[in-house]
């Protein structure tokens, strides 16, 4: 089984995400894949692919790290954006800036919260390590052998993880409705060095 350095990857990750959909880079599509949205991000032996689509308000896709040309680790993400609202998307790429900027990794999307009361608009992640255990769930023998359970928390971070991100409108005190939400879960596809 392949190892990887964690702390590279994730930090790539970062590095890649804050230049690529948050940064506003120029994205290119795959033609066997029709309508796909492609964003792609290489620096030595490490290549970053983020390949999504959309339909209306709905969209979902993935990211993947390949590290000399083997797939090393796996986000995946769907959701809904009401009307595909610009300002909406706007808002989430800023989300998303602050995380990869700051060198905060919350599931590969934004931080925990932001919000912008000028605009009425509030982004909230729920970002859960190790997302298929349930609370006081006894871990097995198959699970505790997963090569990732006796890793740090920040490693495990990055390794396993899962979680949902919303965007929801208030106009001054007032609770309009979500606006946005995605689901997202992601895996380091090997072993952490």
């Amino acid at each position: 089984m392949p190892k990887y350095n964690v702390a590279q990857l994730q930090q790539f990750f970062l590095e890649a995400a804050a230049k690529t959909y948050a940064g506003g880079a120029q994205k290119t599509t795959i033609s066997e894949l029709a309508g796909s949205k492609v964003y792609w991000h290489q620096v030595g032996e490490l290549c970053y692919v983020d390949a999504y689509f959309t339909n209306g308000e709905y969209s979902g896709g993935q990211t993947l790290i390949y590290v000399r040309g083997v797939p090393a680790w796996i986000m995946q993400y769907h959701g809904w954006a009401k009307d595909d609202d610009p300002e909406v998307l706007k808002f989430l790429k800023r989300a998303l800036s602050a995380a990869y900027e700051c060198g905060e990794f919350h599931g590969g999307r934004g931080p925990l919260k932001l919000n912008d009361p000028e605009i009425g608009l509030t982004y909230m992640n729920m970002c859960a390590v190790e997302p298929y255990q349930a609370p006081g769930m006894v871990l097995g023998p198959l699970y505790q052998s997963i090569p990732f359970h006796n890793l740090s928390h920040k490693k495990r971070a990055f390794t396993c993880f899962g979680g949902r991100e919303s965007i929801i409108r208030r106009t001054e005190s007032v609770f309009v409705g979500t606006v946005f939400w995605h689901r997202y879960q992601g895996l380091l596809l090997g072993e952490a060095e």
